[in-house]
């Protein structure tokens, strides 16, 4: 690591991209350059830099490798400082998932939001993104709002108000690892992405569909295939009894397990603990159900765009590569069957059109004006 924190890791490649591609495009504009002109020309550079450069010693892709290294093992250290008891944690839940979509995290104010109008959560340091323990845990709490009881949940996730208390669990920020390692995507970390609004046009919504007016808007997203840690701190939920004490929330723990494990599992809450030191008696299967919750929720798709079916991260267990690609330099060898079209909609049409065409000249009966396109003989 030490070797690592003494070289320029990929967030300074970056910035220094960004101020070679994007800021040195207004300072050599001529007079004869339309600003908005400029812009245009200035994103395309810079996009083209970020997802698509290669060679140059200053390209960034080229040290995300180090970076990714680097950040697995400060995952790593992080998990084992919360099992050495750093931490006073009864529990520690740690996944990884693999981004079967496209990521989004941060548009309304990530990097390069005044650039592209979409922003991207970036550690400015590893130029890697990341997604916030913050968006985690608020997506986590929402599924968990939908089968267990508003008290429970509370006691879990914490509450405001003048009663207030703190969470029982501490989701840490989710940083990429590598990549999945079976070659069914390119290692590219960030990759290009549009959004295309139709009905909404400096600042307001646009009510007629004839003043509607597609703009497509370019900007980086998380690209398929990355590999995140998730690191979630798990106490065991307490709550203030009337003598002014507190206690271990039994209940709510033995709810969350029933509904997720089963009743069979939440019975062991109601024995006692063999290990005098161990303070729950279900720590193991609230931990268990804990983690199914989070895997459960993060497959549906979460944070930014997830209705569009964006951030849809599955447990991932296989191996993990960081050879880094550029889209520059990385081509795919179609198959014969993946180098046709593939049919939708919009070409059926035509091939039903022209399919009844080629039968009408194959016909025994030659192209005679008695039959039809279909071969049938008109009336």
């Amino acid at each position: 690591m030490n070797n690592m924190l003494n070289r320029v890791l990929a967030g300074g490649y970056l910035l220094e991209n960004i101020i070679d591609n994007y800021l040195e495009v207004f300072k050599d504009r001529g007079d004869k350059e339309d600003l908005s002109n400029a812009k245009k020309r200035a994103k395309r550079n810079l996009l083209s830099a970020i997802v698509g450069c290669s060679g140059s010693e200053k390209c960034w892709r080229n040290h995300l490798r180090d970076s990714l290294l680097l950040s697995g093992e400060l995952m790593e250290e992080l998990y084992r400082g919360l099992v050495n008891g750093f931490h006073s944690f009864d529990s520690i839940i740690s996944l990884s998932l693999v981004l079967r979509s496209l990521g989004l995290v941060g548009s309304g104010g990530g990097l390069l939001r005044n650039i592209f109008e979409v922003g991207l959560n970036i550690d400015w340091v590893l130029g890697l993104p990341y997604y916030p323990g913050s968006s985690i845990k608020g997506a986590v709490r929402a599924t968990a709002e939908e089968f267990l009881k508003e008290e429970t949940v509370k006691r879990i996730f914490g509450r405001e108000g003048e009663e207030g208390s703190i969470s029982s669990l501490v989701f840490y920020d989710s940083y990429p690892i590598g990549c999945e390692g079976n070659g069914s995507h390119p290692c590219l970390i960030i990759t290009g992405g549009v959004v295309t609004p139709h009905y909404y046009s400096n600042g307001e919504t646009v009510e007629a569909e004839s003043d509607a007016t597609p703009t497509p808007i370019q900007h980086i997203v998380i690209a398929p295939g990355t590999v995140f840690r998730v690191i979630v701190g798990v106490r065991c939920p307490t709550y203030r009894a009337e003598n002014g004490k507190t206690s271990i929330d039994t209940g709510a723990m033995k709810e969350v397990i029933s509904r997720i494990l089963g009743e069979d599992h939440a019975r062991v809450c109601d024995t006692s603990p063999n290990d005098k030191n161990t303070r729950c008696p279900c720590i193991q299967e609230y931990t268990t159900a804990l983690a199914v919750l989070i895997t459960t929720t993060l497959s549906k798709g979460f944070a930014a765009r997830s209705a569009k079916g964006y951030n849809i991260l599955d447990l991932y267990t296989g191996e993990i590569t960081r050879d880094v690609k550029s889209l520059a330099l990385y081509i795919p060898s179609p198959t014969r069957q993946d180098s046709r079209p593939k049919e939708s909609h919009s070409t059926k049409p035509y091939r039903d059109h022209r399919m009844h065409k080629d039968r009408k000249r194959r016909h025994p009966a030659g192209p005679d004006k008695n039959y039809s396109s279909r071969g049938r003989k008109r009336r």
